[in-house]
């Protein structure tokens, strides 16, 4: 399986790598008051990363932090826009090449009246990821997500990752919840889905796993999954 960072770039003690497959569960309500945010267990059901967004929810600014409330990774969003004539935005939603939004906010602003000839689109949300520990440089991200979003069909891609000169993607799955983490050799490198009991009784839809292949950094792909869930109005 291939390694999301080489040996080389980190120490033998890294307390978010480990050389077997870590399973967490994921719990999409914050412990105070059970607000807007998640908690995340180990396997040992220790509390080890929690969000807490209080009444707010899909912030522009997110902190993922540990039980302690240390700040691991700041999320910071940025809204990419561009100028298009309505003219063609009627010609993408006929040809089937541009999907109608399913939120109104998707659109900065959209008038099919009036002598309004170009419209501002939000095509793309641009998620930057800082982590502050004492080697980050506090001005240069990270990772950066993309969205794929819900105006063009990309498939079963969501977004696309990048750390450094890496990528990665998160793909879509059949059931609501679910989906994938994959390297640019298709290789899954974390799995979300809708945890399951060992007699095969599934939970809420708020109570989901997540499997994290050996010599990850699960605080990335934590950081990821927080993004998604942002993406999706979940957090």
């Amino acid at each position: 399986m291939a390694k999301v960072f080489p040996q080389s770039q980190r120490p033998v003690l890294d307390p978010y790598v480990s050389t077997e497959k870590e399973t967490f569960t994921i719990w999409m309500k914050s412990l105070v008051c059970q607000t807007n945010g998640c908690t995340v267990f180990d396997s040992n059901g220790d509390i080890v990363y929690r969000i807490d967004n209080y009444d707010k929810k899909c912030s522009n600014k997110v902190y993922l932090m540990d039980l302690r409330g240390r700040v691991i990774v700041t999320i910071r969003r940025k809204v990419l826009q561009i100028q298009v004539k309505k003219e063609l935005i009627y010609v993408l939603i006929i040809t089937g090449l541009m999907q109608f939004p399913d939120r109104f906010n998707e659109w900065d602003s959209l008038f099919f009246f009036g002598s309004v000839s170009m419209q501002r689109l939000q095509i793309l949300g641009c998620w930057y990821g800082y982590r502050l520990d004492s080697g980050a440089n506090e001005e240069k991200p990270w990772f950066q997500v993309k969205q794929y979003g819900r105006l063009f069909c990309m498939g079963s891609f969501a977004c696309q990752v990048t750390v450094g000169f890496d990528k990665y993607w998160v793909v879509k799955l059949g059931s609501k919840q679910a989906f994938r983490i994959v390297n640019i050799d298709s290789e899954v490198i974390a799995e979300v889905k809708q945890k399951q009991l060992s007699s095969g009784i599934s939970m809420g839809e708020d109570v989901l796993t997540l499997a994290v292949e050996p010599h990850v950094d699960h605080s990335l792909i934590m950081a990821i999954v927080t993004v998604y869930g942002l993406i999706n109005y979940k957090l």
